[in-house]
């Protein structure tokens, strides 16, 4: 649908409500309280070159499964993703660039011809 009222009806909100909040609120311990970087509130744009360095923290974060779980992490992973793909209009993030990535691989990429003659225009203007 292109009616927002209409798609907030019967869309799953997954990262919505007190949900997101803690994963968000997870995020901002873990990057920026725990590195001393700014926190997002605090942080310069990404998208815009004015203002100061956004110093945000990166953490990284290495779990050997089988410590934690014993034998029982790849089935229980293996039992999570089939309940996924099992629902209609689930998906994994990223399954649908890397399927992209796979047909142009097999197909190539099509281009609109307006788009194409732009590209040749920048190109031989550039050399």
């Amino acid at each position: 649908t292109t009616d927002p009222a209409e798609a907030l009806q019967g869309s799953m909100v997954p990262i919505g409500g007190a949900k997101g909040a803690a994963l968000a609120l997870m995020v901002e311990i873990l990057a920026a309280a725990l590195t001393g970087s700014h926190f997002g509130f605090e942080a310069s744009s990404l998208f815009e070159g004015r203002g100061d360095a956004p110093d945000l923290g990166h953490l990284l974060l290495a779990i050997d499964p089988n410590i934690i779980s014993g034998d029982s992490f790849w089935s229980r992973m293996a039992t999570l993703v089939q309940a996924v793909d099992s629902r209609e209009g689930a998906r994994f993030p990223g399954l649908t660039r890397l399927e992209n990535r796979r047909r142009a691989s097999r197909q190539g990429v099509s281009l609109a011809a307006s788009l194409h003659a732009e590209i040749l225009n920048l190109a031989e203007n550039n050399r």
